[in-house]
């Protein structure tokens, strides 16, 4: 139902400013392509790129008017894009997504709602403490010996999510093979002497 709509031609006034001359279009939203801006009526509006687009900036269209053509998935996650960039997305801190976000960190959801933090074991505690770091979306993290007490397949788990994070990560820890996992060129300052180990052209 949502793609029929979404390919559905929607017929969209532009009014002349120095006329007062209204025209009507119809036109085919293929994607939202990132702005935003606020309208007359104090009102989202979401850029779009439309059959009709020919330039690098899109129109402008009312948020009522996507949801009705179908596209108030996007135009959410538009709006979460945006709030994230803006360093203002603050999650709902409910037991639902508590339990969620733990699940997401490898700790079932009795730990969010059923346990102290005392009764837990070090390497539950740690995955807390990562899923408290994790919780406003950070574009960077400062991670502090953050293998002790993982196991080894937490410490996998761990790896790959630190591989497909998007934001810059500052490690200290004393795990060499987590660091050689991680970090293919290496720096290392011994006595004011520094050698580098490893391939630079990984940056590539």
């Amino acid at each position: 139902m949502t793609r029929l709509s979404q390919k559905t031609p929607y017929e969209i006034s532009f009014t002349d400013d120095e006329s007062g001359k209204i025209t009507k279009v119809k036109k085919v939203v293929l994607e939202l392509i990132g702005g935003r801006n606020t309208n007359k009526q104090k009102e989202y509006e979401y850029e779009v790129k439309d059959t009709g687009s020919n330039t690098t900036t899109g129109d402008y269209l009312p948020v009522k008017t996507l949801k009705k053509m179908g596209w108030e998935k996007a135009t959410k996650a538009c709006h979460l894009k945006i709030a994230q960039r803006a360093g203002l997305y603050v999650r709902p801190l409910s037991t639902k997504n508590v339990e969620s976000h733990l699940n997401d960190c490898g700790l079932v959801a009795e730990f969010g709602t059923h346990y102290r933090m005392s009764a837990l074991s070090g390497g539950q505690k740690i995955k807390v403490v990562l899923a408290a770091a994790m919780w406003n979306q950070p574009r960077i993290l400062i991670l502090n010996e953050p293998t002790n007490y993982l196991d080894r397949e937490s410490l996998g788990a761990l790896t790959g999510a630190i591989e497909e994070f998007d934001g810059g990560v500052v490690m200290i820890t004393h795990n060499n093979e987590f660091c050689y996992k991680l970090c293919p060129e290496t720096w290392v300052m011994d006595a004011g002497h520094l050698e580098t180990k490893g391939d630079a052209d990984w940056m590539l």
